[in-house]
């Protein structure tokens, strides 16, 4: 998580800031045995005004500069100081014009290889619907960090050597977690009129449709009777894992990123959905038939492309099949998902919580 604090932003800061860059550049300097020329007077100068009264853009500069994942700190030191030659147009400027050219520089320097990873790993950290708070006390191994890389199929390496591109404006915690020098990192990704080709939810639909066909995989290597063990690959390990917990948290994720407000589902994807395995969760939930996810059938409706809405969320309107409702579930709002064979009832809880459960074979409606 990161605190969203104020950015301070003034010029009477600047003999701050020049002391600060003066001294962030001499440890560079003699970290890399560089010699006393490799940063004049006037760069700093420049790298003050660049900084534009903002501490932050200072603190990022130093971190980018002495990264040792990159191009080298001279290499680094006249990539930003070319951010000063460019053109900042006329009339007025967004107050954080200067940092966001400097996060574009930053994210112009992640290898191409590398770019979708880092997207899918912030997509998932920061997407609005948490799922820790299922995750039993027992299954507290399951961190953000593991949870996130094995639902895009990194390994530990994999991982790190992603975050490590992205050095200069975060860091991994002793604990693994991840956490931001400051919020207006993030704040630039999430707007695509200040980051771009770089706003992290560009990877939102493929993300989607990898771990749909992630999902389908799964199903396809379950068939059979219930108790059969789940076949799930886990890309970094843990000890003693519990496929049937990350199955479940591969499910609530897809569909809490299938949810997710404002970002409705592309054509493709929702062509997939149309013929999701529904039934299938229920079937390999099968110790729990009746359990609440994160699976909201107005607002999955609502994301779904209009050709394939009445297709993939229904209404349930005929009265047999309240003969199956469960206990804990209301008479009201019944729903179906999926259709023909894959069809499951989704039961709205007493709680705001929704359900899943088997569609009886035998019930002809629509």
């Amino acid at each position: 998580m990161t605190c969203r604090l104020e950015i301070r932003v003034s010029r009477d800061i600047d003999n701050e800031i020049t002391l600060y860059l003066t001294d962030g550049l001499r440890k560079i300097q003699q970290r890399n045995g560089l010699p006393d020329s490799w940063v004049s007077e006037r760069d700093k100068g420049v790298l003050v005004n660049l900084s534009g009264g903002l501490f932050i853009y200072a603190a990022t500069v130093i971190r980018f500069v002495g990264s040792r994942e990159l191009f080298g700190p001279v290499d680094q030191l006249c990539a930003v100081l070319a951010l000063a030659s460019g053109d900042k147009g006329t009339g007025s400027v967004h107050p954080l014009s200067e940092i966001d050219l400097f996060y574009t520089l930053i994210m112009r320097s992640v290898p191409p290889g590398i770019l979708p990873r880092i997207h899918a790993i912030l997509l998932l950290i920061f997407f609005p619907t948490t799922i820790d708070f299922w995750i039993p006390v027992e299954r507290s191994q399951w961190t953000n960090t593991l949870w996130v890389a094995n639902t895009i199929r990194l390994s530990e390496t994999q991982f790190l050597n992603a975050c490590d591109s992205l050095h200069s404006v975060l860091e991994l915690t002793s604990s693994q977690e991840i956490k931001f020098y400051h919020s207006s990192f993030m704040d630039f990704l999430q707007d695509p009129s200040r980051s771009g080709k770089f706003c992290m939810y560009s990877r939102l639909d493929s993300l989607r449709l990898e771990l749909l066909q992630r999902l389908n995989g799964v199903h396809a290597g379950s068939i059979g009777s219930p108790g059969k063990p789940i076949h799930i690959d886990i890309t970094w390990p843990i000890p003693e894992p519990d496929n049937l917990i990350f199955y479940r948290l591969l499910v609530d994720v897809f569909f809490a990123l299938c949810q997710w407000d404002g970002h409705p589902l592309d054509f493709l994807t929702s062509e997939a959905l149309s013929n999701f395995r529904f039934d299938m969760i229920p079937f390999l939930w099968h110790d729990q038939v009746f359990y609440p996810h994160k699976i909201y059938p107005l607002s999955l409706k609502r994301n779904i492309h209009p050709d394939f809405r009445d297709r993939i969320v229904q209404r349930a309107y005929n009265p047999v099949a309240y003969l199956h409702k469960p206990r804990d579930a209301l008479w009201k709002y019944l729903h179906v998902l999926g259709c023909g064979e894959n069809r499951v009832l989704c039961w709205r809880g007493k709680k705001y919580d929704w359900h899943l459960s088997p569609y009886p074979t035998w019930l002809k409606f629509r």
